[in-house]
């Protein structure tokens, strides 16, 4: 521990651990003074992937560890989840919205936190690397496939989409498997795409692509299989007044690019929490987990 202690202040990290498990680790990154929270599961067993969840616009790294419980869900089937966070609240994933304030390189935080990681986690396996997180998270989860195409392995964004700014210029060098889920009445990040924002009126967060547009691409980009499996997701709360569908494409006998539609779903994490009244983000779908199906989606690309 001694040994470890000297390498933090040697290296200019601060560490803070909590009763959970949580250790937040306090770096400098092009030049801004940033921090995120790690989370390594007990035991001995080395290589475990590593798990990048973030928040959405407004959020706290705390506050997404709690609303989408990767830690307990680490302990299950080994992860070492880190979850950042955001200046001032937000990312920079690439899409022009001059309301965000000032871009900050949210890209090279990532890259800092990965080339430390090894030394502050010595079970995680930073060769293999997922992204997830709901909103301005997911957009910068899609960002960061495009962006750092040879870190991820895959991604699975939570009510968001290909920014409208990329509609011409999208593109993966190398295919990275997609699980992307979204609600047809959210009114944040509109289905049909569009501004991205609440009510009726464009406040400068940008522009998205359509849902169902992002899925056709990612599908050209893959080379995935034209046909889709197409399957109920079970009606576990018939009092939400929701329901989904599951759309999977294959590639090399793999489900690759998974699209879950969530009909009447709102702004919200399914099988999280209504953290803010369904007249503000819409209704939370609780016919399943997200954070379930997120991690059975990795499992797949797991290098082991």
């Amino acid at each position: 521990m001694k040994k470890i202690m000297l390498f933090l202040l040697i290296s200019g990290f601060s560490a803070v651990t909590f009763a959970s498990g949580l250790v937040r680790f306090s770096i400098r990154s092009s030049g801004t003074d940033r921090f995120f929270y790690l989370y390594s599961p007990p035991g001995s067993k080395l290589h475990l992937p590593v798990l990048l969840a973030f928040h959405g616009g407004g959020g706290t790294a705390l506050n997404a560890e709690k609303q989408y419980g990767f830690s307990v869900l680490a302990n299950k089937y080994g992860y070492v989840v880190v979850y950042p966070q955001g200046m001032n609240k937000q990312w920079n994933d690439g899409r022009v919205a001059p309301a965000k304030g000032k871009a900050y390189d949210d890209v090279q935080f990532m890259k800092d936190i990965l080339n430390r990681l090894p030394t502050l986690a010595p079970k995680a396996d930073t060769s293999t690397v997922f992204s997830t997180g709901i909103s301005n998270g997911g957009f910068f989860s899609i960002y960061l496939a495009y962006k750092q195409n040879n870190v991820i392995d895959a991604i699975a964004p939570v009510c968001a989409s290909i920014p409208k700014d990329f509609e011409n210029s999208f593109s993966l060098q190398r295919p990275v498997p997609l699980l992307l889920i979204a609600g047809t009445d959210d009114p944040l990040v509109k289905y049909k795409g569009g501004w991205v924002g609440f009510r009726n009126q464009d406040k400068g967060r940008g522009y998205s692509m359509p849902v169902e547009w992002t899925v056709n691409k990612w599908i050209s980009m893959t080379g995935c299989s034209g046909k889709d499996v197409t399957e109920p997701v079970p009606d576990a709360d018939r009092y939400d007044d929701c329901t989904a569908i599951k759309y999977t494409y294959q590639k090399d006998g793999k489900p690759f690019v998974v699209f879950v539609k969530v009909e009447n779903g709102g702004h919200a994490w399914p099988g999280g929490t209504q953290y803010l009244p369904q007249g503000i983000i819409g209704k939370l779908c609780n016919d399943f987990s997200a954070s379930e199906m997120i991690i059975g989606f990795f499992n797949s690309f797991r290098k082991e």
